[in-house]
């Protein structure tokens, strides 16, 4: 089985993408405080699945991630923070990211308890600084700590800087806080588990649950079952993948059959007389 497990950790970074780029084909998008249609609130990402938060006071209920809670309800944005709120999301729309960033650190300046500039700060520091990311969410969540969307993301940030032991504890309260029933939570913690080499019963079952909306979750359940020598599980579980519906990593998921035939090759050459 030695092959098996050098091969599982070469895809490693493949893996990170399949389950994070997956997320983002799944988000909606809300309306944001004038009411139009923007990404302020609700965005959706081109790489991580990180969803903006609402620049409300009290967020319009639109699926799973504007559920509000009681710090959302509660705190009043001032004036001022909100307006550089508006002002740096109009900015990233135009691809003026430092700008974008520039105004956002502003908001926070004014206040400090905006939990929504915070984690769309932290958007913008997915690519060129993880751990600023990280750093922003981490206030987030103190801030409001009921807030799955929040640790939704706490959970990928971490994932993105290699702490893949943060990146478990994270997806587990994000799993344990979501109210909605969404699939999104398992599949991180699914994520989060398999990159710990964690290949167990639980990983597969967070895989096996999410399956019907994401398809990718299938051949995440087959690396889990290869990890656990269960050869033949993991074979149906790529075919079903490969059958489904315009598999994107088929090569992936090609060259693991390969590889399970070649290991019960192998096998099966240790049993001739």
């Amino acid at each position: 089985m030695r092959s098996l497990v050098t091969y599982r950790r070469r895809h490693t970074t493949s893996l990170i993408a399949l389950t994070t780029l997956v997320l983002m084909a799944h988000e909606g998008t809300a309306q944001d405080a004038a009411g139009t249609q923007k990404s302020l609130a609700g965005c959706q990402t081109t790489r991580l699945g990180y969803r903006s938060r609402s620049i409300r006071e009290s967020p319009q209920s639109s699926g799973e991630s504007n559920v509000a809670t009681i710090q959302e309800i509660n705190h009043k944005i001032p004036k001022k923070a909100r307006a550089e709120a508006i002002t740096a999301e109009k900015a990233r729309l135009a691809k003026k990211i430092d700008e974008a960033a520039l105004h956002y650190r502003r908001a926070i300046l004014i206040d400090p308890q905006f939990v929504a500039a915070r984690n769309n700060l932290a958007f913008l520091f997915q690519e060129s600084d993880p751990e600023s990311a990280v750093s922003q969410l981490e206030e987030a969540v103190k801030i409001d700590p009921h807030s799955a969307l929040l640790f939704r993301n706490l959970t990928i940030a971490y994932a993105r800087s290699n702490r893949y032991e943060e990146a478990e504890r994270a997806a587990r309260t994000t799993v344990d806080l979501d109210r909605t029933g969404a699939l999104a939570p398992l599949m991180l913690l699914g994520f989060a588990l398999v990159d710990r080499q964690k290949l167990t019963d639980e990983a597969l079952q967070c895989f096996e649950r999410a399956r019907d909306e994401y398809p990718v979750a299938d051949l995440l359940a087959a690396r889990v079952l290869m990890g656990q020598g269960k050869l033949a599980r993991a074979r149906a579980e790529l075919r079903t993948y490969l059958c489904g519906p315009e598999p994107k990593h088929s090569g992936v998921a090609k060259n693991w059959l390969e590889l399970i035939d070649r290991h019960e090759e192998k096998k099966a050459a240790l049993l001739l007389p």
